[in-house]
């Protein structure tokens, strides 16, 4: 995963997804740090509640990719009131 340079002005903290049948690859970039949080957890909506439950939801900037489990990810986000952005599949 690439991730931005991060910087003082950059508050939100950023989740990135690489969502499969199976598993959940997560990488979490708060503010002010230089590197991801690297996790891997089940597919589940439960485990990805978990994960974003002690963030500060509201202003989380999720990504992941829009594949077949995109749509699932995407709700789930959404029920918990974060931003989710998809990238376009290639």
């Amino acid at each position: 995963m690439r991730w931005p340079r991060s910087s003082p002005s950059c508050a939100e903290p950023s989740l990135g997804l690489d969502v499969r049948k199976e598993s959940i690859a997560a990488g979490i970039l708060r503010p002010g740090s230089v590197e991801p949080d690297l996790r891997t957890l089940a597919s589940t909506p439960e485990a990805l509640r978990k994960l974003v439950s002690p963030m500060d939801r509201a202003s989380l900037i999720a990504c992941y990719e829009a594949g077949p489990t995109g749509y699932d990810t995407y709700r789930v986000l959404e029920r918990l009131g974060s931003a989710a952005r998809s990238s376009l599949r290639r």
